[in-house]
């Protein structure tokens, strides 16, 4: 799937007119550079940074104790929009303010920062988070309960699974299973992956489909992983509109039992937000998954409570957090201010 952080609102019209195309070719350059030349990809991440341009977004976070005001400086991606929906601010505005840190009056602040800066607010009292997160499912481990109740209620459902490479097969997925499902779910702040770069996943792993009465009712494109060929990546899930509850995982269940059958070492589930409360990452962890951070990450979350109101410490005891630290991602559970400074510099200085 292309990188998130370069979806920008052109970026976005440029993939719905040549449907993935420049997904494509921005998966093809990232992976390329990080494997043979590391530090020009990191140039390139950052001139991708500078070309999506910096500003504020500003909104408000309901609670049962008032509103808390949000304020988020960097790029004004889809995945910052992302981010600041799972945090409860669903409608923010651009707002005009100074560049420094507290230039816009809130009560919590979140600045996308490159990694020399997040070290630098890590030690002032910044939670440093990933912008987005991997799960990682071992399959040196025998299968979670979870995962065998899947394939019971599949058994169940007289679910069979087929692996195709057939472009027309790709199109009836994208059509019928994946672009529906993500206008259900996610509406205009989808994170799309375009058919060109499905297709080039479908190529080099394939689409499975799950079936039974002879209808699909999910299906899943994976791929052998951009650095590892004994891992699979999960690119793109689609479910029918009329299928059953729990038809998008007995697509990946498929895949799980496929990649334990063919002794690789990890199915990576992709992405979510760093976020252990949001339900995305609630759903991939039943798969016994860890979250990990982007492979040579350049670009990160800092969040900081500004005041420490009763609707602050609301809202902080709402949300768990996928920290970076140097022992990789972390939870931190908090309740207020104090503690989340607190978290942020022994995070910083291990």
């Amino acid at each position: 799937m292309a990188l998130p952080e370069l979806r920008s609102s052109l970026g976005l019209r440029l993939e719905r007119t040549f449907d993935g195309v420049p997904g494509l070719l921005s998966y093809l350059l990232f992976t390329t550079l990080n494997r043979r030349a590391p530090s020009l990809a990191r140039r390139a991440e950052r001139l991708a940074e500078w070309r999506r341009g910096r500003g504020w977004l500003v909104g408000d976070a309901s609670t049962e104790l008032g509103p808390v005001k949000i304020a988020h400086f960097g790029a004004p991606d889809r995945l910052s929009r992302w981010f600041l929906d799972r945090l409860g601010a669903h409608a923010p505005v651009a707002h005009l303010g100074g560049s420094a840190p507290g230039s816009v009056p809130c009560d919590v602040e979140i600045r996308s920062v490159s990694s020399l800066e997040a070290n630098d607010l890590g030690r002032a009292g910044w939670l440093v988070l990933p912008r987005y997160v991997h799960h990682r499912q071992s399959l040196a481990n025998a299968p979670t309960d979870f995962e065998r109740r899947v394939a019971s209620r599949a058994e169940a459902r007289r679910i069979h699974f087929r692996i195709t490479r057939d472009a027309g097969d790709l199109g009836a997925f994208q059509r019928d299973l994946y672009e529906p499902m993500l206008a259900r779910r996610h509406g205009a702040r989808a994170l799309r992956t375009g058919r060109a770069l499905l297709r080039l996943g479908q190529r080099r792993g394939g689409l499975l489909v799950a079936e039974t009465g002879g209808r699909i009712v999910a299906g899943a494109v994976a791929a052998p992983g951009a650095y590892d060929a004994r891992e699979l990546d999960v690119w793109a899930i689609g479910v029918a509109d009329d299928a059953p509850s729990s038809a998008g995982l007995f697509a990946v269940l498929g895949w799980v039992s496929w990649a334990r059958e063919h002794r690789l070492s990890v199915v990576d589930h992709m992405l979510s937000l760093p976020l252990f409360s949001d339900g995305l990452t609630r759903q991939k962890l039943r798969w016994g998954t860890l979250l990990a951070p982007p492979l040579r990450a350049t670009e990160f979350f800092a969040l900081r409570a500004r005041s420490d109101g009763a609707a602050v410490r609301r809202f902080l005891s709402q949300h768990s957090f996928a920290a970076r630290s140097s022992a990789g991602v972390v939870r931190v559970d908090v309740a207020d201010r104090a503690a989340l400074e607190h978290t942020a510099r022994a995070l910083a200085n291990p």
